[in-house]
């Protein structure tokens, strides 16, 4: 990924792919077999207000991510900041 790429919006950290055998896609499929699995033990009405539970967290997690990403860049930006300006 370059520069060029994130300014023209071609390349999100969203695209990255993680390694098949990596924790993350592990944790990922748990998860996904433990949530069918608990889902199937709910009423209707329970399943509703678990998928707005499982929506909500979904959306927290995207603010949290986008924010890290966010003050990881300009980290960075600072960090090299400093290193042109003959800083520490």
């Amino acid at each position: 990924m370059t520069i060029k790429d994130i300014y023209h919006g071609n390349r999100a950290p969203i695209d990255m792919q993680f390694d098949t055998n990596s924790r993350y896609v592990g944790l990922s499929k748990e998860w996904l077999r433990l949530h069918e699995e608990f889902k199937e033990t709910l009423s209707a009405e329970q399943n509703e207000m678990f998928n707005k539970l499982c929506d909500i967290q979904g959306e927290q997690t995207t603010i949290s991510n986008e924010r890290s990403y966010k003050q990881g860049f300009c980290d960075g930006a600072e960090l090299m900041r400093d290193i042109i300006e003959g800083g520490d």
